[in-house]
């Protein structure tokens, strides 16, 4: 996520409401084609529209398994999802055993929300492609990554009559017979701070939030389902070296390797991101146990299968998101709704995002509906 921005390209939620907010970033999409896929070792041009034909046509064993591959996937698109009471890997494993075919469905669904495709509704994962048919796949990335992202917000929200307060640890949120009343919080030099306010927007994430307001506040149901909530956790690792591994300014994906899902040189579009004589290799790997130590090290020995040279790599940095900083704080399909049983307190982030919406987009699109509620229910 600190180099891609908006996995739906300039059609998306992210960069249309930065548009609209008048955010000026620097953004580019790779290629084209801004992705690739590698499939029996060679690395294959992915079109924005087809993904799925292009690799289940080269991977099938027989025109008949493609064919009956492509009219389930079109049928469950565009006739009837389906159900939530099966997992996605159940619902391919009823089409076919092809390994490279079920490596497909995974890596979609591992690049795009972090889970294997065994943990994932099959309605959920079809309601994520619907999403993708309509809006594409092209990830943007900015000049400086999130860094960028953030000046570019800043920059236009100090116009406003607002105030923003870094290292300010929110420690309470307030309510009263069910209402919200604001927050305390705990400045840097222990200073307490109370601020009175009708509405509350939480991004701590949905468990963070009811810690903060207190659980007598909310019903068992809402307890129930947070507490089962299960983040969703990858690694990145990224490699320094000397020379370029690619010549290519785009995203390589994989689908016959567990954990690595895609790898980027970044310095092909972006400079800026690397020193002069120096490169490097961002991969995106998700995991498939909660070992921590021994899954970063399968995925690095996945990276260095698919380029060897990397084996002689420096290893930048191993980022692993998990705990408080997970990719999500909910799985898809596991959010839980913006309201909360609190009235006038919001949950809003990665653990909002709505049926068919991943990632930032699915942030910005939540965001938005809890804007236009405030606006409605508060209009002074």
């Amino acid at each position: 996520g600190s180099w891609a921005l908006g996995i739906h390209g300039y059609k998306g939620p992210v960069i249309k409401t930065l548009t609209e907010l008048g955010v000026n970033i620097p953004i580019k999409v790779p290629g084209p084609p801004d992705r690739k896929t590698r499939i029996f070792g060679k690395d294959v041009d992915m079109p924005e529209k087809g993904g799925f034909r292009t690799v289940i046509s080269r991977v099938a064993k027989s025109k008949n398994e493609e064919q009956r591959v492509m009219d389930a996937l079109r049928r469950g698109l565009y006739w009837n999802e389906p159900s939530d009471n099966m997992m996605l890997d159940e619902w391919v494993y009823a089409i076919t055993d092809n390994r490279l075919i079920h490596g497909m469905f995974d890596f979609v669904i591992r690049a795009m929300t972090a889970l294997n495709y065994y943990e994932i509704t099959a309605g959920e994962a079809f309601r994520l492609l619907r999403t993708f048919g309509r809006y594409n796949g092209v990830t943007t990335t900015v000049k400086d990554g999130n860094k960028g992202t953030v000046d570019g917000l800043l920059k236009v929200m100090k116009q406003w009559p607002i105030q923003i307060m870094t290292n300010t640890e929110v420690t309470e949120i307030l309510s009263e017979n069910g209402v919200a009343k604001g927050i305390v919080a705990k400045k840097k030099d222990g200073t307490k701070l109370e601020v009175k306010a009708k509405a509350v927007l939480s991004n701590a994430g949905p468990k963070n939030t009811i810690r903060l307001a207190g659980r007598n506040n909310f019903d068992s149901g809402l307890l129930r389902q947070v507490d089962a909530i299960k983040p969703a956790l990858a690694s990145t690792i990224i490699f320094a070296y000397d020379e370029p591994i690619l010549d290519y300014d785009g995203f390589i994906n994989f689908i016959d390797t567990e954990r690595l899902t895609t790898v980027w040189e970044p310095h092909h579009t972006w400079p800026t991101y690397v020193p002069k004589g120096r490169y490097c290799m961002y991969t995106f790997a998700t995991m498939r146990t909660p070992i921590i130590e021994r899954e970063v090290r399968l995925g690095i020995e996945e990276c260095i299968v698919n380029f060897p040279a990397l084996k002689e790599a420096e290893i930048l940095s191993t980022q692993v998101f998990q705990g408080n900083w997970p990719i999500m704080r909910a799985g898809l399909g596991t959010g839980v709704s913006t309201k909360t049983c609190v009235e006038g307190l919001y949950n809003v982030g990665d653990g909002t995002n709505p049926p068919g919406w991943t990632c930032g987009e699915g942030v910005t699109v939540a965001a938005k509906q809890v804007v236009q509620d405030i606006m409605e229910r508060f209009p002074k």
